[in-house]
């Protein structure tokens, strides 16, 4: 998904590519620009782990982390960061 999402983007570079919750707009060059600097982060505080979780809110931020991870070849794992501490800290059941 995200190897799409990225050819896409850079054919579409200066036009929109996504309106946060406040109104302000991302274009695709910004939103790969953050996509790749914060893959750097995810390179550096997740070499070992495959599955990352991710508590951020549904926001331009967190489509860019998920990106960042995806591109980094991880599988995420979307948590609700509404969600109580002790619910966060439920073990799966299945």
């Amino acid at each position: 998904m995200h190897l799409q999402w990225l050819a896409t983007a850079k054919r579409m570079g200066s036009h929109t590519s996504i309106i946060d919750f406040d109104g302000a707009g991302l274009t695709h060059t910004r939103m790969i620009t953050g996509a790749l600097l914060f893959s750097l982060e995810v390179e550096k505080r997740c070499t070992t782990e495959q599955n990352v979780g991710l508590l951020v809110p549904t926001s331009a931020g967190g489509i860019i982390i998920n990106l960042a991870c995806l591109m980094r070849g991880k599988t995420v794992v979307n948590l609700n960061y509404t969600a109580s501490r002790e619910a966060l800290q439920q073990p799966l059941t299945m």
